[in-house]
């Protein structure tokens, strides 16, 4: 499946949920999916879940897990899905949902997770990196300036700075050379704002040469 196609992968999870096939499954392989998609969840990591990683005492869902290295910081589509999974298990078999008890039992290793996602075209990569594209064009579509979208997707995705950009642009950054400027979009429009009001002056030379530096290494897309 192509990755920056990121509506065929929301489709993807509505199809595992219903497919027959896969019974009770289905539900379990599409949080799945939803935690490799909205959050940046590691393969690996899925059958490390338990119960109360994800539910705290008062059986509300815990929206910031914080099990591993790098929390997980759940969206409003995971809490919705793992509520609805935990409310299945228990209407099948109350004793699957004890706080020790596995988040996704019948998902007890990546084997299973690898070879299900086959059958529906797939891979945990491929899901992972549709969710960046839709993360990146999300936040483009909301005005948020690339340096915004790729500080808080590395957070949101668990990954870093330049690994967001590599996916997200599809421009793989050889190692030495600088990821965005965080600022760049920021730069440029005050500098924007400034050139409107002020007369050309040696300062104001001074700050466009800085941008010109800037655009030339590949800071700034475009002044």
């Amino acid at each position: 499946m192509n990755t920056s196609d990121y509506q065929s992968f929301l489709q993807l999870f509505d199809r595992m949920e219903m497919d027959s096939s896969l019974k009770s499954a289905g539900q379990q392989l599409a949080c799945i999916a939803k935690l490799a998609f909205y959050c940046g969840v590691k393969e690996g990591e899925i059958p490390e879940l338990t119960i109360r990683d994800v539910i705290d005492k008062d059986g509300k869902v815990i929206m910031v897990i914080r099990k591993f290295d790098k929390p997980i910081t759940l969206t409003d589509e995971l809490e919705e899905c793992i509520v609805r999974h935990i409310k299945e298990m228990g209407s099948r078999n109350p004793s699957f949902v004890k706080r020790r008890s596995l988040l996704f039992p019948a998902y007890p290793n990546t084997k299973k997770i690898k070879r299900h996602l086959k059958s529906f075209g797939t891979t945990y990569t491929q899901i992972h990196h549709a969710g960046i594209h839709y993360y990146y064009r999300k936040g483009l579509a909301a005005g948020r300036s690339k340096g915004w979208i790729y500080e808080s997707g590395r957070k949101q995705k668990r990954i870093s700075m330049r690994q967001f950009q590599a996916v997200a642009t599809g421009n793989k950054i050889p190692a030495g050379v600088p990821v965005d400027n965080r600022c760049a979009d920021e730069i440029v429009r005050l500098y924007k704002e400034f050139a409107k009001f002020v007369e050309p002056s040696s300062r104001c030379r001074e700050m466009r040469e800085c941008a010109q530096v800037a655009i030339k290494n590949n800071f700034i897309e475009s002044l």
